[in-house]
């Protein structure tokens, strides 16, 4: 999880080399059976793009992926804003986990 910095519970950061993603108010462990947060984006020198929504819905995370991608002209690298997206969805999961297991200890 080298490229997840966890600042506090409430700030989780996501970075590599062409996206900033911050979660904004951290992972809710009291639902794990959704994901609803807000990220905030950023890409280059572009203004950061900040939306609310379930990242578990695949509807939702392609309509903000496609939204990225208009935003910032970065139709070409569609793929890579999924891998991106993706990438921050399974290293926020595992981190839930390791709070619930942590807490139930």
């Amino acid at each position: 999880m080298q490229n997840l910095q966890i600042q506090s519970p409430h700030l989780i950061t996501y970075a590599d080399e062409h996206f900033t993603i911050d979660v904004l108010g951290g992972v809710d462990t009291m639902q794990i059976e959704k994901m609803i947060c807000t990220l905030r984006v950023i890409h280059q020198n572009y203004p950061p793009l900040r939306s609310t929504f379930d990242l578990y819905s695949d509807s939702q995370t392609d309509k903000f992926i496609r939204t990225l991608c208009d935003k910032y002209g970065l139709a070409l690298l569609d793929r890579l804003c999924k891998i991106c997206i993706k990438d921050i969805l399974k290293k926020s999961l595992i981190f839930a986990i390791k709070i619930i297991k942590y807490n139930n200890l």
